[in-house]
């Protein structure tokens, strides 16, 4: 309970894992159909740009409010039509940049402010209607934000909001341009969500210490270093590489967590300071 790390657990299948690499399971049907709720209303939100303080000025919940972020495209052609990708969820919800990137297939990064204002963003107040005005965008909705009903947005202009944001009616046709628009898992699970692995069953969180981790490299370092070996038919091809690195601090802090009573400390015999008999 004192781990530093959100993990997210299915109690029907085992399946574990932290929030940042977190699946979310089958969540129903989508659609950008619905009907408009009413008439696209402008709102002064001056100085206003976080969810829960727009929220409360409002009178909207953040479950009715789309948050929308912006990423740079890296290490891409520059001639490359798609320079920015836009993930957008609901206002309770977090995007999760691993999924954005899986989703897109796109190497991409949190847009810095200053080139995304240049490119004719309004950083803290976008609304998927950047998608008509921005060249090179894609964008990518979350399961739970491509609903009907009411919904809140930013107007893409500085202190203001819209209520009444209507899918087909604010960005058309393009939306069913699957290389511009796509619909995935983009933001962080959270307790509730139904599980990858069991269908019925519901994540439930808890806290955890990480005490290693594994990093695929691929053959980035082994192209860098021309690193080959011949395959079965002589053939050299580059190593696939990965590393992992252990926490010895950490594997104390765990141990003890798990192996302790009333009296304090009951060492695992492996690292256990010494014996007694």
């Amino acid at each position: 309970a004192s781990g530093e790390d959100t993990i997210l657990k299915c109690p029907a299948s085992g399946y574990a894992a932290n929030v940042e690499k977190c699946e979310i399971g089958d969540r129903g049907a989508w659609t950008f159909d619905a009907a408009p709720t009413g008439e696209l209303a402008e709102v002064h939100t001056p100085n206003l740009p976080g969810i829960e303080e727009v929220g409360k000025f409002m009178g909207v919940k953040p479950p009715r409010m789309l948050k929308t972020i912006v990423f740079r495209v890296i290490d891409g052609d520059p001639q490359a039509a798609i320079k920015w990708v836009v993930a957008v969820v609901r206002g309770d919800h977090d995007v999760n940049e691993g999924k954005v990137k899986i989703v897109s297939g796109l190497k991409v990064e949190l847009a810095p402010e200053a080139a995304a204002r240049m490119a004719g963003f309004v950083i803290g107040y976008v609304s998927p209607r950047v998608l008509n005005s921005i060249p090179g965008v894609m964008l990518l909705v979350d399961h739970d934000a491509a609903q009907g009903g009411f919904w809140a947005s930013g107007a893409d202009k500085k202190d203001h909001h819209v209520k009444h944001f209507n899918w087909t009616r604010e960005v058309g046709a393009v939306l069913r341009d699957s290389s511009r628009v796509k619909v995935g898992d983009v933001r962080n699970a959270v307790e509730g969500d139904p599980s990858p692995r069991a269908a019925g069953s519901k994540l439930v969180t808890a806290r955890g210490i990480e005490v290693g981790h594994v990093f695929y490299l691929g053959t980035k370092y082994s192209k860098a270093m021309n690193a080959t070996f011949l395959d079965e038919d002589g053939k050299p091809k580059h190593f696939e590489m990965g590393c992992y690195g252990i926490g010895v601090t950490r594997i104390l802090g765990a141990a003890i967590e798990q192996n302790h009573d009333a009296r304090g400390i009951v060492w695992p015999r492996a690292i256990a300071p010494f014996e007694v008999v």
